[in-house]
């Protein structure tokens, strides 16, 4: 097979046994609720998508961090190095090393679901109390004054948040060498975007990475980065990431979303008991979509 290919929701990946070139393709495709794609195209996001990434890409090479990104090589394209997949059999002649099978999640703010996960005993209280900015209390909101990173499955129907233990097992490394990886790479990445999206204008709460480890033990940042993989903020606590679709479907269809709720409950790993989106979204939803990622390109000098 001379080409290898395969579908996401905001990037489709392509890759070229000849050339040995791995490719990512922005799509205007948008996906929420874990469910997959919403039924309709986003005009220019696939543009914008493509012009954070790279901007992104190209600021933190300047600070020192390693990622994957190699070159543009279109207007809603990238080229970048491949890491071999083990739990999808996927291996690559030129790789890099492989990805890691865990999404690492970094926060700056506590949300619901981490206060929900302290009060069932799921994460160390006391360590957030620690990371809490000034007098705040602990709870939706609060702020911490370094990122708490934790991290969850992947490449399962649904994904589950994992203790530090079972994350660095699932991995295949040590607790020592987990702790570099978060300690040593996530965390000094996340302080980067911290503090460049705070120059434009943003506030950063919430970010998720994906991350690869060469042959030698170093860790790299794959994937895409932009609002689908980050949640931003402005002063006034408007979102731009894909909050609008999100809120659409809560409000226009409150009982389907209910359900919706009930069978992710019910059913954690069996999508095919969750039901799907009842309609498209509006039109106006749509395009106050498209300006919100517009609003974070321009922001950020990345068009």
């Amino acid at each position: 097979m001379k080409k290898l290919s395969w579908k996401g929701s905001a990037k489709d990946v392509r890759y070229d046994q000849e050339t040995g070139e791995l490719n990512f393709d922005f799509t205007r495709r948008v996906s929420i609720f874990d469910i997959g794609q919403v039924p309709a195209e986003f005009p220019e996001l696939d543009v914008l998508r493509y012009s954070i990434a790279t901007r992104i890409f190209e600021y933190l090479r300047e600070q020192g961090s390693v990622t994957h990104f190699m070159k543009r090589t279109g207007t809603t394209s990238i080229c970048v190095q491949p890491f071999d997949i083990p739990e999808k059999g996927i291996e690559f002649p030129n790789s890099r090393g492989r990805l890691l099978p865990c999404e690492f999640l970094f926060r700056y703010v506590v949300s619901e679901g981490l206060c929900s996960r302290i009060l069932a005993g799921a994460v160390d209280k006391e360590i957030i109390k620690e990371l809490i900015l000034r007098d705040q209390k602990l709870e939706p909101g609060a702020e911490l004054k370094a990122a708490f990173v934790e991290c969850s499955t992947k490449h399962q129907d649904a994904d589950e948040y994992l203790s530090d233990q079972d994350a660095a097992r699932l991995a295949d490394l040590s607790l020592v060498q987990f702790y570099r990886v978060t300690h040593g790479f996530v965390s000094p990445v996340a302080s980067l975007l911290q503090t460049f999206f705070r120059r434009a204008g943003f506030r950063l709460l919430d970010g998720k990475f994906e991350i690869g480890l060469t042959y030698v033990g170093r860790p790299v940042l794959v994937d895409s980065i932009s609002p689908d993989e980050l949640r931003l903020h402005d002063e006034q606590g408007m979102s731009y990431d894909k909050d609008p679709v999100r809120r659409y479907y809560k409000e226009t269809y409150p009982e389907w979303h209910k359900q919706l709720l009930r069978s992710k409950k019910a059913y954690p790993t069996d999508k095919s008991q969750w039901p799907g989106y009842p309609a498209p979204p509006s039109g106006e939803v749509i395009q106050e979509t498209v300006r919100r990622y517009r609003a974070v390109a321009e922001a950020i000098r990345a068009i």
